[in-house]
């Protein structure tokens, strides 16, 4: 008698049925998604950064053209997705992306605890409270976005505002074995998750914005999932693939110029977090044409480390700091906080993270643009 679990079998099933194929069958590619990632967490810290050191919100919208989060929403989409079709099981999956989140996560929690208590944001008495046991909680399992009433009047009024994308991306991993088992079985769904997820915003969109539902909703995968699986897709369609990659950069600055026209001609927003489909189209022609375009590119510089990451989630933690001390309003403190950021999130890629990957299980291939597409 098997002993495999539910999700096990399913996960083997898929497997046998060529849904995943043997790395041996692949040529690797080399690709530029660690220089991508860095560049989404830097526009996301510097637009940070920039609006509560009060140094100039002029610039916000100028940055804003390539935003951070729905990169990373559709390059992890792409990865992620390629990521458990390779893995062979969902144990294997689920465990290796703990690996990859929640070492950093945590030093993170204990960072921005310490700092914290050091600036006199957080008391004796409220680390004895049961309300700081249910954020400790929060914060290292799926409840980044919640903050505590007695962490409201600490700097911007959250400490690491940036985490409720966390929360998000761990609802794409739940989803992900989910999503792989439907598509697999019935394709239909590719185009029924797209349009539900983009009805789903022209509905969020008739909410009052400061509404508690919306705010609610936003910190769902639901809003998001559109850039998820339009990686998700392409990572199974390495035709489409290699036709974006075969593109000019002419061509695809072009259609990105175009994308952002008519959004702004049928008045749907086209840049920062809010971005309408039509202009994040234009936004991924340009993130695949640049993971592909002199490929060897990341690994030259920066020589396989990753700290997108951690200047992702502990760039708040010092813009706070910045904040709660009165030091705004000057080009050295966007400094201060540069150097602080990059210095914590290297600390944490070669002390916590990289060990942490060194456990991982060897499941994760990188996409070969040249391979037929995935048998669905």
């Amino acid at each position: 008698m098997s002993s495999a679990t539910p999700a096990t079998a399913s996960a083997q099933g898929v497997a046998e049925s060529g849904f995943a194929k043997p790395a041996a069958r692949r040529k690797l590619t080399p690709n530029n998604f660690d220089l991508i990632r860095l560049f989404a967490a830097s526009e996301v810290a510097l637009k940070h950064m920039l609006l509560h050191l009060e140094l100039g919100e002029k610039w916000l919208d100028r940055i804003s053209i390539l935003p951070g989060v729905p990169i990373f929403f559709f390059v992890s989409g792409l990865l992620i997705f390629q990521s458990y079709r390779n893995s062979g099981t969902v144990a294997t999956f689920s465990m290796n992306r703990i690996y990859r989140l929640f070492p950093g996560l945590i030093l993170c929690l204990i960072v921005g605890i310490i700092l914290a208590i050091a600036l006199g944001a957080l008391t004796m008495d409220e680390i004895a409270s049961p309300g700081f046991a249910i954020w400790v909680f929060a914060q290292s399992t799926i409840g980044q976005f919640y903050n505590p009433e007695f962490l409201r009047d600490f700097g911007v009024g959250v400490l690491n505002g940036s985490l409720w994308t966390i929360s998000v991306e761990i609802q794409f991993y739940i989803a992900t074995p989910i999503i792989a088992l439907l598509v697999l079985r019935w394709p239909i769904f590719w185009v029924l998750g797209l349009a539900t997820s983009i009805g789903f915003n022209v509905l969020l969109g008739a909410l009052p914005p400061d509404a508690s539902t919306a705010k609610l909703l936003m910190v769902t995968c639901l809003p998001w999932i559109y850039m998820f699986i339009g990686g998700a897709w392409l990572s199974t369609r390495h035709d489409v693939l290699g036709r974006l990659i075969a593109l000019s950069w002419w061509k695809v600055l072009a259609i990105f110029a175009g994308t952002i026209g008519l959004s702004w001609l049928l008045g749907l927003p086209f840049r920062g977090n809010d971005i309408g489909p039509i202009a994040f189209v234009g936004v991924v022609f340009v993130i695949v044409k640049a993971a592909y375009s002199r490929p060897t590119l990341s690994d030259s510089l920066l020589n396989r480390n990753d700290l997108s990451y951690g200047i992702y989630i502990y760039h708040m933690l010092f813009v706070n700091a910045a904040v709660e001390l009165g030091f705004i309003g000057t080009g050295w403190s966007l400094i201060a906080v540069i150097l602080a950021t990059v210095g914590a999130a290297a600390f944490s890629w070669f002390f916590v993270e990289k060990k942490a990957l060194a456990m991982k299980k060897k499941s994760i291939r990188r996409v070969d643009p040249r391979e037929p597409k995935a048998h669905w």
